[in-house]
Parts: C-alpha cells; structure tokens; sequence
C-alpha cells in the first residue's frame, strides 16, 4: 500500500489501478466508531450483554465485539439485525435519529405538495448531515 497525489488530493493505493482517497478512508473510520459506539450505548441502556445481543440478532459475540470496537466495516444486514433485536430503526445507527423523529417528519410528507415535501427531506438531510458532523 502506497500513498501518492492524485488528482482528488492524498489517496492510498489498494489494489492494482484502485485507490481511495485517504478523506473517504477517515470518514469510513468514523462512521465504524461511531456506529460500534452507538450499538454498545443501546445495548447496554437496554441492559444487555453481547452475548444476549449477539443470540437475539443471530450474530456472532466476537463479530458483535469487533463491531462495537469499530474493528469491521459492517454491512446493512448485520447493522439491520443489531436494529431489530434493540428495537430502533436503522437509520438511527448512523443518525441518531429515533422513530418518533422520523415519524414525525414522514407524517409531514404524506399531506404536502411535492414541492413542499422535497423541502421537508432537505431539511431532514441537513440534520443528519450536523448530526454527523458533531459526531452524534
């Protein structure tokens, strides 16, 4: 693995013509942290070992050690399961937003003009996108 400039700034060499921005590789970093945070605080706010975690979304305790310690880059299946067995949406892993937000600005959705709708969910991506930028 070699870093070198190219034309979108610093990259990192990882395969044969394949390179990824070494800024895509620390957002990546982030987003496992604060995912692995965010599945260890709602596990134990629900008063749950990884063990009972692990058994109630059909995960491995280790993978659900390595996610929580931001070792792997889960995928949505995995991160859907964690979900499901602690009763959030997924969504909620990388935005922190909880059902009764997004139900409220869904509900909003349902009646609006097209228009209006649109500007609803530019809103909404604008607080995810400062949600994630504090890090929450």
């Amino acid at each position: 693995m070699e870093a070198r400039r190219g034309r979108g700034g610093l990259t990192t060499s990882v395969g044969k013509d394949q390179t990824v921005p070494r800024q895509e590789k620390r957002d990546a970093q982030e987003t496992r942290v604060r995912v692995g945070a965010r599945v260890r605080e709602l596990r134990l706010h629900r008063g749950m070992t990884q063990a009972e975690l692990a058994e109630a979304s059909g995960l491995s305790r280790g993978y659900l050690s390595s996610i929580e310690r931001a070792r792997v880059n889960a995928t949505m299946i995995p991160i859907y399961r964690i979900a499901a067995a602690l009763d959030v949406v997924p969504m909620f892993m990388f935005t922190g937003a909880n059902d009764d937000d997004l139900s409220r600005e869904f509900d909003k959705l349902r009646y609006l003009p097209a228009r209006e709708a649109t500007q609803v969910l530019e809103d909404w991506a604008r607080k995810v996108q400062r949600s994630f930028a504090r890090g929450q």
